[in-house]
């Protein structure tokens, strides 16, 4: 299986992400938002209210092995809602991308309890 490296993680092969995982990111609207300072990669999206920016969503992704993340055997994927302000307001973490994804859709569409403090920070 093909497997995406970040710029700033190549040569650290334990935080390849499976080319699966990248296309969901993708085709949900997230792009690679990896920094150099992360301990593993990232792809985040806008996320917007009657075309005002209201925050934005970013998922981090990391290692497969769980003995190889930051905090072993913690889970895969952590989301992060960061508001209009660049404050982080929430975050959770899911073993698997599809639930992470559903709760970034249940943030998008307005039917996450953290909807509300998102748009009232705007």
């Amino acid at each position: 299986m093909d497997k995406y490296e970040a710029n700033q993680f190549q040569g650290r092969e334990w935080l390849a992400i499976e080319s699966d995982i990248v296309f969901l990111l993708c085709s949900f609207g997230f792009s690679d938002s990896s920094y150099g300072n992360d301990v593993c990669p990232s792809f985040s999206r806008e996320v917007l209210h009657r075309n005002t920016l209201v925050g934005t969503l970013q998922v981090f992704v990391d290692a497969a092995n769980p003995e190889q993340r930051e905090v072993a055997g913690a889970e895969r994927f952590l989301v992060h809602w960061i508001n209009a302000h660049d404050t982080l307001v929430l975050y959770a973490s899911f073993d698997s991308i599809s639930d992470a994804l559903q709760e970034c859709m249940r943030t998008m569409d307005g039917r996450h309890p953290i909807w509300s403090e998102m748009i009232e920070t705007v």
